[in-house]
């Protein structure tokens, strides 16, 4: 190292030597430059004042002749260059002298309109000899600057090769050990400590060595322990995490199609779980996905049954890397299934609620208001009776008519809300309840009714099955009696995650007048159900081409009874 590094100064000396040599040189040389080009530019202003004397012949030209030969002849010009003056200063030099000799024989023989014509000619040879010998000066300077300029690369290169040599064989060896010794004291063993150029550093980095991978045995079992303890508590953690999440979406408030998809979306955050979703056993319901859906070409990883006292209601299809955590699905499919059994007794008794309601209202109307509507239809008959011998008065006739005419539209009407009131819905889901009611409702229609049921199973509330059932039952009704239609079609589905969609066509002679006395009843009646249900009825009719009553709703609505 020191050998070295002496080599490298000695170097950096000489060239330091050589460069302030050749400096010197180059200045002591250059120091008459600005005395020549002086020299020369007097030359051409004494050219311009002999034009003035060219013609006087006076001892007065004689002197300026001899002072402009002295500038001409000095040493400044004559010598200026030396063995290093460029031929081509020496070559117009010369041509200055010879053209001043005929320039002189003008002034002599006083030929002052020769020496004029020649003087521009003169002058510009002595401005390019004066622009000669500034180039020459400028190549010298830039001949300096340049050498200077190598010098202090070389120099500069010596330096920066000297400092990586430093760094390389002294520097980084001892911080190499310096963060050896830290990674030991932070129990970090895994050291990369190899050979160095000086021999003493390579014995140092040896111990290091040996000394980490002594200590690295020692706690290589320990830190694995600890690193699988950290990621099975990381991942219970994760797992308690989403079992807690997907609790409280299954507990809340809207659909369970939506609970459920919320759910099944928070599975799916496990970065070991894709794709998620519940298939009913159910033919009619639809399979619930998560938020990202399920690919049709994907089969699942793990299939759960969806089971809770002996009571199966789906299964819980997962994909992805589920044997992991076999028994937090479990737990999830268990909780889902729990969920959807409250779900399916809590639908059943509001549903069995409201038809025990409309059950106990249907009698009271039929012990209350149709037995008032019997005892007026008697009455009315054995009025008519009483007048058998007599005539009846014309005045008596027509509101006798008429009172005969009410009572018994009243006591048809009656019997069709009781009809309304005491439908029975074996299973709590409206598919089920539209099958019974087109079953009872094709006994008395010779055209064939079609049931085209879109929406999964427990989409709707129960609440809103009575309504959609009474609006689907007046509608296919009115098309029964006074459409004469060869097909009826009842459509149920779903437009949007919010929005229902039921409609009733039929291909019968149309509704000429909605607002007719006939009918209009039962279209009241339905405006009063969709508005119950935050929805609204419209009405599509064509004379011969049929009528389409469409109840669009919110699937989120409320169902509102009467009050």
């Amino acid at each position: 190292m020191t050998t070295t590094l002496l080599r490298l100064m000695l170097i950096y000396i000489v060239i330091s030597a050589g460069l302030s040599t050749f400096s010197i040189v180059n200045l002591a040389y250059s120091l008459g430059d600005a005395r020549v080009i002086n020299a020369s530019g007097s030359l051409r202003m004494q050219s311009y004042r002999l034009l003035f004397f060219a013609n006087s012949g006076s001892q007065q030209a004689l002197q300026k002749i001899n002072e402009f030969e002295q500038t001409l002849y000095s040493d400044a010009l004559a010598n200026h260059g030396g063995f290093f003056t460029p031929k081509e200063i020496e070559d117009q030099y010369q041509m200055v002298v010879d053209k001043w000799q005929n320039m002189k024989q003008y002034i002599l023989l006083e030929d002052s309109r020769s020496y004029a014509a020649k003087l521009i000619p003169f002058v510009d040879m002595i401005d390019h000899m004066v622009l000669l010998m500034e180039q020459h000066a400028k190549r010298k300077l830039i001949m300096l600057a340049v050498s200077l300029a190598v010098g202090l690369l070389i120099m500069l290169s010596m330096a920066f090769w000297a400092i990586r040599f430093a760094k390389r064989n002294l520097t980084t060896p001892l911080d190499d050990l310096v963060v050896a010794s830290q990674r030991i004291r932070n129990r970090e063993f895994e050291l990369q400590l190899g050979q160095y150029h000086f021999a003493e550093l390579t014995e140092v980095a040896g111990a290091f060595q040996q000394s980490a991978n002594d200590m690295e045995e020692l706690y290589r079992d320990l830190q694995s322990r600890v690193d699988q303890k950290t990621e099975a508590l990381s991942k219970a953690n994760q797992e308690l995490v989403i079992a807690n999440k997907v609790m409280t979406d299954l507990r809340g408030n809207q659909n369970i199609h939506i609970r459920l998809s919320a759910a099944l979306t928070t599975i799916t955050e496990l970065e070991y779980v894709q794709y998620a979703r519940i298939h009913l056993d159910d033919l009619m319901a639809q399979d619930i996905e998560a938020h990202n859906g399920w690919p049709k070409a994907v089969e699942p990883s793990l299939i759960l049954p969806l089971s809770h006292d002996n009571s199966d209601v789906g299964e819980l299809h997962l994909y992805g890397q589920c044997s992991l955590s076999k028994p937090l699905f479990e737990q999830l499919a268990n909780m889902i299934s729990r969920t959807l059994l409250i779900q399916k007794s809590e639908d059943e008794r509001q549903q069995y609620a409201l038809l025990d309601e409309r059950a106990t209202i249907a009698r009271e109307l039929h012990d209350s208001l149709g037995q008032v509507l019997a005892f007026l239809k008697i009455q009315t008959n054995l009025l008519r009776k009483g007048f058998k011998d007599d005539p009846i008065p014309q005045k008596a006739q027509t509101p006798l008519v008429a009172i005969e005419e009410g009572v018994s539209t009243a006591y048809r009407q009656l019997r069709e809300l009781l009809t309304t009131f005491r439908l029975t819905i074996n299973e709590p889901d409206l598919h089920s309840a539209l099958v019974s009611m087109v079953e009872h409702l094709q006994k008395d229609c010779t055209a064939p009714i079609t049931l085209q049921d879109e929406i999964p199973r427990h989409y709707l509330q129960p609440a809103q099955h009575i309504h959609i059932l009474q609006v689907a039952r007046e509608a296919c009704i009115n098309a029964i009696k006074h459409a004469n239609p060869t097909k009826i079609i009842i459509g149920c589905r779903v437009v949007s995650p919010e929005l229902v969609s039921i409609t009733i066509s039929d291909d019968g002679v149309g509704m000429p007048d909605i607002n007719h006395k006939e009918g209009h009843f039962g279209l009241g009646i339905m405006q009063e159900r969709a508005a119950r249900l935050d929805g609204q009825i419209n009405i599509e009719t064509s004379a011969g081409h049929g009528t389409t009553i469409g109840l669009t709703f919110p699937a989120s609505a409320v169902a509102k009874e009467r009050t």
